[in-house]
């Protein structure tokens, strides 16, 4: 009997442990050049190649030179966006926004998922967003034109 339970134990474990296998990793990587300083919430990256990896359900982490032991590491704070269309990402990218002359890490898509990883911009960045947005109402008089006036009037 205990034999029984320990094969039927042993037999759930490993069909599990294929099942994993099957779904592929459950974590995503891409590889990516950036020729220019990109931040990252309040770091900055400089111009190299990163492995950006998912380590969490909200956090992916940033790693400078992947081959080297000394590389850096950075983690940021991400949350997970669905792709425009109920189709799965027709490619993987890195998508940046660039704010005030400085660029800022902003989306990864992966090729084949349903969804990408979307960065929050840090504080002041929105601020300045919003401010950008804000729209102004502004106080014109209409004054018909009429055919008797000359070109020369002017409204004052």
């Amino acid at each position: 009997m205990k034999l029984e339970i320990y094969l039927l134990a042993l037999t759930v474990l490993a069909v599990g442990a294929l099942r994993a296998q099957a779904q592929g990793p459950l974590h995503d990587q891409v590889t990516v050049n950036l020729p220019f300083h990109v931040r990252v919430g309040d770091k900055i990256l400089e111009p190299s190649r990163y492995a950006i990896r998912q380590v969490s359900g909200t956090v992916l982490q940033i790693v400078k030179n992947p081959d080297d032991p000394k590389n850096m590491r950075v983690e940021a704070a991400m949350f997970t966006i669905p792709t425009e269309s109920a189709r799965a990402s027709g490619e993987t990218k890195v998508v940046l926004r660039r704010f005030d002359r400085r660029l800022y890490l902003d989306q990864v898509w992966v090729q084949g998922k349903g969804s990408g990883y979307e960065f929050p911009l840090p504080e002041n960045v929105k601020a300045l967003e919003r401010e950008r947005r804000v729209t102004a109402s502004v106080y014109y008089p209409y004054v018909p034109w009429s055919a008797d006036r000359s070109t020369d009037d002017h409204v004052e």
